[in-house]
């Protein structure tokens, strides 16, 4: 029994660091994809804020076509 036992608690503790350091991974991970998804978002608003003024500049102009 003695033997047995000294092979589980190692066992049990390469599990829990290996749970650990998953667990720590996909937090990063997620953290990571939302820093991708704000920059993106926030590109996204700044190319359509540059269009709606180029395309507010034409109509002012009476330019529909460019427009």
């Amino acid at each position: 029994m003695k033997h047995r036992l000294s092979f589980t608690i190692p066992h049990i503790l390469v599990l829990v660091a290996l749970a650990n350091a998953f667990a720590l991974f996909l937090e990063e991970e997620r953290e990571n994809t939302e820093e991708i998804r704000k920059e993106a978002v926030a590109d996204i608003t700044f190319q359509m804020g540059v269009l709606q003024n180029v395309l507010y500049n034409r109509l002012s102009e009476g330019n529909r076509e460019e427009a």
